[in-house]
């Protein structure tokens, strides 16, 4: 949000040396981020000033924490120009001063705007509602009258969906009828409604106190939930998120409590959504570390920072490993080694996961050759988003690295959710069947966490069904589980679909899943994700535990859950035996077999399980020998 900001925004470091600007700094200084970067800010300065007015401002800022107020600055072309600026100072826990963070607006264009007086200055000719401009103009018309009012900032959830699923043309109908809604339906006449972006929009609701203001909110995304839309005859339910804050409880100035008000509807986003969050610091300052990750990230990718870690994916047929996962690992310079859960989650709210899903692809694509190189045959499965898949650029983006890199696409499997197949049918289909249509495969990730069924699947041209590891997990605890697991396994199989089980953690569920009709395997009782050259030498070097192919060698898969559970509890003794058997001191232990083994046939693991599952077998067979006699 506020990479794309009407304000011109700015970070420095401790030393005051420029470490990030947005777009909007570029338009009205002219000065470029990297012409900027690591520089102090008294590039921009006009000279207008005295030194005791530069002399004021560090004392408020060092003592207060803040200063604001309007200054003369100059443009890289020389321009002399009026801005308003807020500054403020980011402490770390000692109290010591880690950033200044700054943002302005530029009042010569502001000036310019109202000497036009042109209605599409102040307005957004889509939605006919404010603009950014007006709402500006207007709550500082409504600051200057001291009086109380909150500002609710409004930003619709997964629009993005929509806008890839219709185009754009009806989508600009539909923020049409939107802001028509907001205005006429929910706002009341002394309001002001703006839009502020594609799809946020904000209000500022006056002389309301902080209890009705809460109430308001509440309703107002409620009534947007139950308020319905259509696009080509089908109707379109919107969900929204927002920010709250207070005037002056907050801040008194305008454009403070505007980015406190986004700061707050981004945490509504990353709390679930459909919600709504009011201000406190810690939000705010969450909201600058975002802007600080925002960069990293672009500069981890840039400097390839990021590295593919690979899972190893057995293979129940060959019994070797034919298939890995790509999975992203980050480098971090500072923080060392970084998990995924420190920043996909961040990227997957904003631009930045399309860039990461296309380094992914593109380094996997890489991979696959060295691989080959190795005289290895493994195919690479990548995890690729909706958000991703779904733009229009992502066909073309694709066929255009696999051409750089010569890939064979048959060594490439795509990952995808049931939520991105559903999300939207004939686009997902569409393109599907292009990939499809050079030799690239798909798999269905997390299945069995959806809603369709199993038949609705051969819509998609999917080759590869993967069981979700959390219900694969629960399947040791849980017998319904295992029932449901087995059955679909049965009818996955019937379909014709290759399937694999992930989450095999233990020795019991990599038995069984290697009787189960299933034929790969994936969790961390084979392999953690692991870097490439140590992936290269796992797939060289492994073999299978030779007590357990010794074990199945005669043995074929089969459908049957409960036979399968009973060939474990065989194989658990014979394990046992076999490794007596092959120790040295074998008398001694062969002696001490009665501690080894229970050998009370009720009291044994297969005895447990036997009797728990028919308890009244014995009590049956007694009865038909009676009625014999």
């Amino acid at each position: 949000m506020v990479e794309n900001s009407y304000q011109g925004v700015v970070i420095t470091n401790s030393k005051n040396e420029i470490i990030y600007t947005n777009k909007a700094f570029s338009n009205i200084t002219g000065y470029s981020f990297e012409e900027a970067k690591g520089k102090n800010p008294s590039i921009l300065k006009s000279n207008y000033h005295s030194k005791d007015f530069y002399k004021d401002m560090w004392h408020k800022l060092i003592h207060n924490g803040h200063f604001e107020g309007k200054i003369y600055n100059k443009r890289k072309n020389g321009e002399i120009y009026e801005e308003i600026i807020f500054i403020k100072t980011i402490k770390d826990e000692n109290g010591n001063i880690s950033y200044y963070f700054s943002f302005f607006t530029d009042l010569t264009e502001l000036k310019k705007a109202q000497e036009q007086a042109s209605y599409n200055i102040y307005h957004d000719p889509l939605t006919k509602l404010i603009n950014q401009v007006g709402f500006f103009e207007q709550a500082q018309g409504v600051i200057e009258k001291n009086e109380s009012f909150a500002i609710v900032y409004i930003d619709l959830d997964n629009f993005s969906t929509i806008n890839t699923k219709f185009g754009i043309e009806k989508t600009d109908q539909l923020l049409k009828e939107f802001a028509d809604f907001l205005r006429l339906q929910l706002a009341d006449p002394k309001d002001i409604v703006s839009r502020f972006g594609s799809d946020e929009f904000i209000f500022l609701k006056r002389s309301i106190t902080e209890q009705n203001i809460v109430k308001f909110t509440r309703n107002t995304i409620e009534k947007i939930r139950q308020k319905s839309f259509k696009i080509d005859g089908q109707e379109i339910f919107l969900k929204a998120s927002a920010g709250i804050v207070l005037y002056p409880k907050d801040s008194d100035n305008i454009n403070t409590l505007v980015n406190y008000a986004q700061a707050s509807c981004r945490k509504a986003k990353q709390l679930g959504k459909n919600q709504c969050v009011f201000f406190n610091n810690s939000i705010y300052e969450e909201f600058i570390n975002g802007f600080m990750l925002t960069n990293e990230i672009i500069h981890g990718i840039e400097f390839e920072e990021f590295e593919l870690y690979f899972q190893p994916i057995y293979n129940t047929n060959s019994k070797t490993i034919t298939h890995a996962e790509a999975l992203i690992r980050w480098n971090h310079p500072e923080k060392g080694l970084l998990s995924p859960f420190y920043f996909i989650p961040f990227a997957e709210s904003s631009d930045l996961i399309e860039k990461l899903d296309f380094y992914v692809l593109e380094k996997a694509l890489e991979s696959i050759n060295e691989i080959i190189k190795e005289g290895l045959k493994i195919i690479i499965s990548v995890n690729i988003t909706g958000r991703t898949f779904l733009t229009d650029n992502f066909l073309d983006t694709f066929i255009v690295l696999i051409d750089k890199y010569k890939t064979d696409p048959g060594f490439i499997k795509i990952e995808l959710t049931e939520s991105i197949a559903l999300s939207d049918e004939n686009k997902t289909i569409q393109k599907m069947q292009a990939l499809r249509n050079l030799g690239i495969n798909f798999s269905m990730d997390d299945f069995g966490t959806g809603y369709s069924s199993i038949l609705s699947l051969k819509k998609f041209p999917f080759s590869n069904i993967k069981l979700d590891q959390n219900f694969i997990m629960d399947l040791q605890n849980n017998q319904e589980s295992a029932i449901i697991s087995s059955h679909m396994l049965s009818m996955l199989n019937e379909l014709n679909f290759e399937t694999t089980a992930e989450g095999i953690e233990n020795e019991y569920l990599f038995f069984l899943f290697n009787y189960l009709p299933c034929d790969l395997l994936q969790g961390y009782f084979i392999s953690k994700p692991i870097p490439y050259q140590e992936f290269i030498n796992f797939v060289k070097n492994f073999k299978p535990d030779s007590t357990f192919i010794e074990f199945q060698q005669n043995n074929s898969k089969i459908l049957n859950l409960k036979i399968a559970q009973v060939k474990y509890f065989i194989y658990k003794y014979f394990k046992i035996i076999r490794n007596i058997l092959q120790n040295n001191d074998s008398d001694k232990q062969l002696n001490d077999l009665s501690k080894i083994i229970e050998f009370d046939h009720k009291k044994c693991d297969f005895g447990k399980w036997y009797y728990s599952v028919y308890p009244l077998y014995e009590k049956n067979i007694f009865r038909k020998k009676r009625r014999k006699t």
